[in-house]
């Protein structure tokens, strides 16, 4: 018998996660030795009996959106949708991924693309559910919450990223002849679609001619090599670094190009590198002749460009300057910038432009907001060109533009951009209006963790407007005026009158905009569902935040936009063609609108809709609803748009109020009752349930208390002597002065019994970061920002109280890279600096030295006919995963997650080892490793904490007035 056949045939009982690790549980579609359905099993029947949600079998990489609970009613799509979404939640960043299709395939996005910004919006819902539901889901809240903070934009004061991905590319270098530029590659972002940001090239000059690259004929290596179909290949879409070249030649005369790009989250810029050993000169062209580059043309396309120099004081505007030239420059970056972004009116796009070695030549075309920048190379030791360097930066707060500096100055100086994980993809969206939503609810059920949600949301807010003030804006105005009232409810949580009329008056400059025919508001509608049906559920948030009757009649008005009927769903009396598509977001935005305005009949009429959900199909819109709730893109965008909300019109008992903990995945009825399943929608390998027990409180006298002790002091306090680690700068009225010239300023506190901790500071600086660290060694860092007034930043530190909240990453080792962690490496080979082959024998040893960690989960980029050791001492083995069920293919990376928590021991040392299995022949080529990534959690009784400038000048500096240090206890 197979030991997956004895597993399968044992019961739950007396089987602990340790335990299924040794004996090696794992499936080709996801069991996936992380023990994770282990951990969500009961004791009644064997684990695959009974895990599945309502009794049915999960939903696996290849199924479809199943019907198995239809029919369905308002409350069950609620919370089938809020259970899916929840079941997506990802360990590794604590973000909703964007589906579960497609998680056995290394190849697809499940679990490895996530949006940040559809995680905020799904925090409303969270937000909205807990209000008109008896179930609450703060553990969840808190989660997501911690996963928007860990997407901050380093080195910006309050900016996130919109997307994040874990393997694969979020930027990369394809081919652009189909454009008709010919020969041309295209910088291009890959999010859930590819656009193109600016194109590069090359002039090459023989004796006294200068030739355009569109006279060469070309060649490249790999076939195909910059087309998307190429580079989503199996062998290459977590190939890292993805190498695309390109012969040039005309009359024998050869110009070499060399693209070089990683994965998205490897903090590297892409690499263009162009030689030739005939060329007399060479210059490298960023941007297409004749047009402006598309990621700075977005708005207005005719808007000046600005260069930006490296001493941070010098720019030259192209209508201004006009064309520029930089002889022998000795710099070796450039910023290329519009005041023009997409989405964000008044907020600039920017491409920073690095180069290797000196130029003799750069020159700027002025056409098109410069449009052409020109890095000329000439001849030296008999081979002509360069290499540069390109990163874009879709939108930004022109306030912010060090950061970008500093990306460079990193980038050029250690190899790595600041990047935190996370491609460029920022823009100003949701993710404001969520950190609102959650500090809401953190704050309405008193959870440890809402002043540190509740400061970044309320720095985050004030970010949005101050810059709404001076002109920078938000094309999607409802996100602020629902940034804005939740913070309204939440000062009114709060018992705050100042912070109440503070964000009322930001309330009302947003509610005047998005009533204005600026936006496209015609006095009852805004124009396309999207729109009409967001800012609709805003004058209603806005209205239940203030009480403003001129909210509540603007939400009446724009009830009467959209009806429905047997026959469909009409705009001013005239039905749309696509009542389940695009117009209404598959049907989920009205859905969200009618229940919260009470109009169930209209709900329910749309629930069970039998007309073609567009033009000529036999799919009617009653079909997009499934058992992962609503929308063909059910997690990305259309379950937020109606999960929670629409249940206030159903006036659910609310007597009792359960609390219940991540992976509870509750079924809960009109009447008030509430199930608990405890069983997953989706067999998802990243899930990591919770393990706080199930609440229930009073609904009304909702009273909760937690043990905090707090630690608070001023620079200078006979209080702050007992905590200082390393003292630094000086003391000037109870504030701590420190210059960049000054060594970092460390604070110790007591974190002994806690299971919670945070740090909150009141703070200004010209760049500072904070790290935090259990042991003074080994420093994990919180915060990178900056802020011109004092401010109260916080930062959550409850992953070194042994805190399952957040899993940090404490090891991240690129074989090549990161050779102090080989154990052995005798049988086993080095290819390409990034990725390490198993030999036939005994493979490759990583030691791993996890000083207190208590929680822990390797995450690996791995392939071909892999197997996994796990040892405590580097002699006795156990096997935890192996290539079982993989087909036979060569050189195509798999991302595999292990829960190794069972082999920490008191010496907090763990060994792995990376081998050929048995079925080695199996394999063309030998197992290799590309990533390892330690996750984990820590428990220390001491906690550390580095306040440092990130300028090292006497004129830069920050300065620190009140600090607290926050625990909590059982």
């Amino acid at each position: 018998m197979s030991k997956i056949e004895q597993i399968k045939r044992q019961e739950f009982d007396g089987i602990t996660r340790r335990d299924a690790l040794r004996i090696g549980v794992f499936t080709a579609f996801g069991l996936a030795a992380s023990g994770i359905r282990l951990a969500a099993a009961e004791k009644s029947g064997s684990i695959y009996e009974i895990l599945a949600f309502g009794g049915k079998p999960y939903l696996k990489s290849t199924d479809g959106l199943r019907k198995d609970f239809a029919p369905y009613s308002i409350v069950k799509v609620n919370y089938l949708g809020m259970n899916y979404n929840e079941n997506l939640l990802d360990i590794r960043n604590n973000i909703t991924s964007y589906t579960h299709m497609g998680f056995d395939s290394n190849k697809s996005d499940a679990w490895h693309l996530h949006f940040p910004d559809d995680a905020a919006r799904f925090l409303e819902g969270i937000a909205w559910e807990s209000e008109f539901s008896p179930v609450a889901r703060i553990d969840l809240a808190r989660r997501i919450a911690k996963g928007l903070l860990s997407a901050h934009v380093p080195g910006t004061k309050a900016y996130y990223y919109f997307r994040q991905r874990s393997g694969g590319k979020s930027e990369l270098i394809f081919d652009a002849k189909n454009l008709e530029s010919e020969g041309m590659m295209t910088l291009s972002s890959w999010g859930d679609d590819i656009s193109g940001e600016v194109k590069i090239g090359f002039r090459a000059k023989f004796g006294e001619k200068w030739f355009d690259m569109k006279q060469f004929q070309f060649q490249d290596t790999p076939e195909g090599g910059g087309s998307p179909e190429e580079a989503r290949t199996e062998i290459n879409w977590n190939k890292s670094p993805y190498l695309f070249q390109r012969d040039f030649t005309m009359d024998g005369r050869l110009v070499e190009f060399t693209g070089k790009y990683w994965m998205s989250d490897e903090d590297m810029p892409l690499q263009y590198e162009f030689n030739s050993k005939d060329a007399d000169k060479l210059e490298i062209v960023v941007g297409e002749p004749e047009k402006p580059a598309p990621i700075l043309a977005m708005g207005d396309a005719n808007m000046p460009g600005v260069i930006y120099l490296p001493d941070r004081t010098t720019a030259y505007q192209s209508d201004k300057t006009g064309d520029k030239e930089f002889l022998n420059p000795n710099f070796n970056y450039i910023i290329l910038s519009k005041n023009n972004s997409w989405a964000a009116p008044g907020y600039a796009s920017a491409i920073l432009i690095m180069w290797e070695g000196r130029p003799d030549r750069i020159t700027a075309i002025a056409k098109n907001g410069y449009g052409e920048i020109r890095i000329s190379y000439a001849e030296k030791k008999g081979r002509t060109g360069g290499k540069v360097w390109l990163y874009p930066f879709p939108i930004l707060n022109q306030d912010d533009m060090q950061y970008i500096y500093r990306n460079a100055e990193s980038f050029l100086a250690n190899g790595k951009l600041l990047s935190n994980s996370f491609p460029p993809l920022q823009m100003l969206n949701a993710i404001p209006t969520g950190l609102a939503a959650a500090a809401y609810i953190l704050t309405k059920y008193n959870d440890p963790v809402a002043p540190t949600v509740r400061a970044n949301a309320l720095n985050a807010v004030d970010e949005v407007f101050e810059a709404e003030r001076i002109g920078k804006k938000f094309v999607r105005v409802f996100f602020p005026v629902r940034a804005a009232a939740w913070l309204i409810k939440t000062g009114k949580e709060l018992g705050d009158r100042e912070m109440v009329d503070k964000y009322t008056s930001c309330l009302a400059i947003v509610m005047k905009r998005m009533l204005s025919s600026s936006v496209g508001y015609d006095g009852k509608g805004w124009p396309g569902g999207w729109d009409h049906f967001n800012s609709t559920k805003a004058c209603w948030l806005a209205y239940d935040a203030t009480g403003d009757q001129e909210c509540k009649s603007a939400f009446d008005r724009a009830l009467t936009v959209y009806t429905i009927d047997s026959n469909g769903i009409y705009r001013y009396g005239s039905r749309i063609p696509d009542p389940g598509g695009i117009n209404t977001y598959f049907g989920s935005m009205p859905m969200g609108v009618w229940g919260v305005a009470g109009k169930m009949d209209w709900a329910n009429r749309l629930l069970n809709l039998n007309v073609p959900a567009e033009p000529g199909w036999k799919n009617t819109a009653k079909d997009f609803w499934h058992d992962a709730g609503n929308g063909p893109w059910s997690q990305d965008d259309a379950n937020p748009e109606y999960a929670g909300l629409s249940l206030r019109g159903l006036n659910i008992s609310q007597r009792k109020k359960f609390m219940i903990p991540v992976g509870a995945f509750p079924i809960y009825e009109v009447s008030g009752d509430v199930s608990v399943t405890k069983r997953p929608i989706v067999d998802n390998q990243f899930f990591l349930p919770g393990k706080t027990p199930v609440k229930i409180v009073d609904g009304v006298n909702i009273n909760l208390h937690h043990n905090i002790i707090v630690s608070q002091f001023h620079p200078g306090d006979v209080q702050e002597l007992l905590h200082l680690k390393h003292r630094s700068g000086l003391i000037t009225r109870h504030s701590r002065v420190c210059r960049g010239v000054d060594k970092p300023l460390i604070y110790q506190f007591d974190a002994s019994k806690a299971i919670g901790a945070a740090l909150d500071m009141h703070i200004k600086g010209d760049g500072f970061t904070v790290e935090a660290s259990p042991d003074g060694r080994r420093w994990y860092q919180r915060l990178d920002t900056w802020s011109g007034e004092m401010k109260t930043q916080s930062m959550d530190l409850s992953f070194l109280t042994g805190s399952k909240d957040e899993f940090v990453k404490t090891l991240l080792i690129t074989p090549g890279r990161d050779r102090s962690y080989l154990a052995d490496a005798a049988d086993s080979k080095l290819m390409d600096s990034n990725c390490r082959y198993a030999g036939k024998e005994r493979g490759f040893i990583y030691k791993l030295d996890l000083p207190h960690v208590t929680e822990c989960y390797l995450e690996l980029f791995i392939g071909n006919g892999y197997k996994i050791e796990i040892s405590e001492d580097g002699r006795g083995w156990s096997q935890v995963m192996d290539a079982s069920g993989i087909k036979t293919d060569t050189g195509a990376v798999w991302i595999r997650m292990l829960d190794v928590t069972g082999y920490i021991t008191d010496t907090h040392t763990l060994f792995v080892r990376i081998s050929n299995m048995d079925k080695f022949s199996k394999f063309s080529k030998s197992a290799f490793l590309r990533r390892l990534t330690v996750y984990s959690v820590m428990k220390t009784d001491t906690i550390q904490v580095r306040i440092s400038n990130v300028y090292n000048t006497p004129d830069k500096s920050f300065t620190l007035d009140k600090i607290s240090f926050r625990k909590w206890m059982d």
